[in-house]
């Protein structure tokens, strides 16, 4: 196991330049993550002046395919739907 570490550590000065691209790439990657998901979760978060945000209603309109009917909804859905 010492003997594979070793040859590692020896592959990863002679390749300096590559590993550090390598690094940098991933490091970029996971803070444009980050980023994303942090712009995710505000644009998610309910808005502090909203009085009684468990009140608030989504309503999602959708582009129809055919004339009245919704994509990706059956009639049964939205006539067996409880209030």
């Amino acid at each position: 196991m010492r003997a594979l570490l070793s040859e590692a550590v020896r592959g990863l000065r002679s390749r300096g330049t590559a590993t550090a691209v390598a690094v940098g790439g991933l490091m970029l990657a996971m803070t444009v993550a980050l980023l994303v998901a942090l712009l995710a979760l505000a644009l998610a978060g309910t808005d502090p002046a909203v009085a009684e945000p468990e009140r608030v209603v989504l309503l999602d309109f959708r582009a129809t395919r055919r004339a009245g009917r919704a994509t990706g909804s059956s009639p049964r859905r939205w006539s067996s739907a409880r209030c």
